[in-house]
Parts: structure tokens; C-alpha cells; sequence
């Protein structure tokens, strides 16, 4: 699979090959479709520890869905960080102006 005509990102394995992590789920065995279909309750600390546990454990060995992991881990990261950054005064108010037009509009 590609995307906007750039190759599939691929992770490093053991034998020195790639593997896709894009597509997370096409054609993965099924140890990994398992792991990646739990990817955000483990990600945002919702699993219990045996879960967890089983999640690393399968990382350890799979080089793919390590890439996966860290990538999405990376992701909630920056998402969570701009949440804590405030927003210019112009863009702050083009926004709420926007916001009030629609309210407007829908009562109108």
C-alpha cells in the first residue's frame, strides 16, 4: 500500500530485511492483528498489566509492530502537547467568530 506515492514506511527486522508498518492490518499474522486491534486501550493506559505485558512482550519480537507502537506512542504524545498550547489571539478570534456565525446561522 501506498500513500500520496510514497512508499510503505517499513521497520528493520532481525535478518537485516523491512517490513510494511503501514496498513497495520493487511495481511499480518494473526499475534499482530490481535496486538494492533488493542494498540489505543494500551496506549492510554486502559489495559491491565497482563495485557501490557503481552503487548511488549510481542513488540520484543516483532520489529513491525514495535514500529507501530512507537509511532502511535510518538503520535498521542504530540497531540497531547499541542492540546497545552494556547492559540494565538487571531486565531483564537477568527474561531470564535466562526462559531458564532454557525450558531447564528442554525437559529436564524
Amino acid at each position: 500500500m501506498t500513500t500520496g506515492g510514497k512508499p510503505p514506511r517499513a521497520a528493520d527486522t532481525p535478518d537485516g530485511g523491512t517490513a510494511p508498518v503501514d496498513g497495520a492490518l493487511e495481511g499480518r499474522p494473526d499475534a499482530c492483528r490481535a496486538i494492533l486491534q488493542h494498540i489505543a486501550g494500551y496506549l492510554d493506559g486502559e489495559l491491565d498489566a497482563t495485557e501490557c505485558r503481552r503487548i511488549e512482550a510481542h513488540c520484543q519480537e516483532c520489529p513491525a509492530c514495535l514500529s507501530v507502537v512507537g509511532g502511535l506512542r510518538d503520535t498521542v504524545g504530540l497531540c497531547r502537547e499541542a492540546g497545552n498550547v494556547p492559540l494565538p489571539e487571531p486565531v483564537r478570534a477568527r474561531a470564535l467568530a466562526s462559531v458564532r456565525r454557525l450558531l447564528a446561522d442554525k437559529a436564524g
